[in-house]
């Protein structure tokens, strides 16, 4: 029995080792912009593996949460990456510091792994088109349960030994880098974000908020002044509307990837193929444009979530 327990423990650590590292690779930083009503953070990561950053949000002195905005930016090997969100409806002055959470994660792998799947998914998508793009057969799926069941059940034990002899979140302060403190936080593990589940009737509603944008979306030459209004507001949309509702609804469930997501309002009957693929086209130019022109980062990289086809499947 104790051989047992020693060996669910040290699984523990080793877990948790994992987990709790990346913090100590990427330094982080914030600011206010746009007269208080942004927080943009930068990320900079000083180890030689891919990390990604899963959450980022404001607390008060005594750490209280303010609130807590679930994002998926990557950060490359000694890369810098940013992201920002709005708090303009926010009490700022009780703001004292910022947390983020991350975990390693390799895109390219993730990649593979989700084209590995869609290749299994493409036959059931046939016989069903509302099954939401992840569905396995029957003897993958029960072994992967099986794993996972068994993973957890080993997990919860070690969790109820080490409850009282382990830390379960660090935090530390880094000095002042504009007027207010960053803080850094690591949760039991990173991968909560992708156990929370979001349910379909949440994942329905921001689909039509996001249904709303391709619907109502503007066709202008976005090279011309007189346009520079219409322009703003919908690259404000395409990073707080459209990669912020899909990179949630992403995250919870299992991180599905955003071709399939969008395909999923075809399927409910929120948009036409047809507006995807004018829209779509409209705004690849739109990201050649910014590589000529040096859109700001937020816009191309949520430009790249967006068009990116790695998910395997056509509109």
């Amino acid at each position: 029995m104790k051989k047992i327990l020693g060996i669910l423990v040290i699984s523990l650590l080793l877990i948790t080792n994992a987990n709790a590292s990346c913090g100590d690779d990427i330094k982080g930083s914030w600011v206010y912009t746009n007269n208080k009503t942004y927080v943009e953070y930068t990320f900079t990561n000083y180890s030689s593996k891919w990390i990604l950053m899963t959450a980022v949000g404001l607390w008060t002195a005594s750490e209280q949460e303010v609130i807590r905005e679930k994002i998926k930016v990557y950060v490359k090997p000694y890369g810098v990456e940013s992201t920002r969100f709005y708090v303009g409806d926010l009490n700022l002055d009780v703001v004292k510091q910022g947390f983020r959470s991350c975990r390693y994660e390799d895109p390219s792998k993730v990649s593979n792994t989700n084209n590995s799947n869609n290749s299994l998914n493409k036959k059931s998508n046939n016989s069903s088109s509302n099954n939401w793009g992840r569905k396995k057969s029957n003897d993958s799926g029960s072994s992967l349960f099986g794993l996972l069941a068994a993973f957890l059940v080993v997990g919860g034990i070690a969790m109820m030994i080490s409850k009282n002899s382990s830390s379960k979140t660090r935090s530390r302060s880094t000095p002042k880098t504009y007027t207010e403190n960053y803080k850094e936080t690591y949760p039991e593990t990173d991968n909560s974000d992708s156990s929370e589940i979001m349910p379909k009737p949440e994942i329905q509603r921001r689909y039509k908020i996001i249904a709303k944008f391709y619907n109502n979306y503007k066709f202008i030459d976005y090279g011309k002044i007189k346009n520079k209004k219409i322009a703003q507001k919908q690259m404000e949309d395409i990073v707080n509307v459209v990669d912020k509702n899909l990179s949630e609804i992403s995250a919870g469930t299992a991180n599905t990837p955003y071709r399939m997501l969008i395909v999923g309002m075809v399927t409910f009957k929120l948009l036409s193929t047809n507006q995807i693929k004018k829209v779509h086209k409209d705004l690849g130019k739109m990201y050649e444009l910014g590589q000529r022109l040096q859109f700001d980062d937020r816009l191309m990289n949520a430009l790249r979530n967006i068009l990116d086809d790695n998910a395997g499947i056509d509109y």
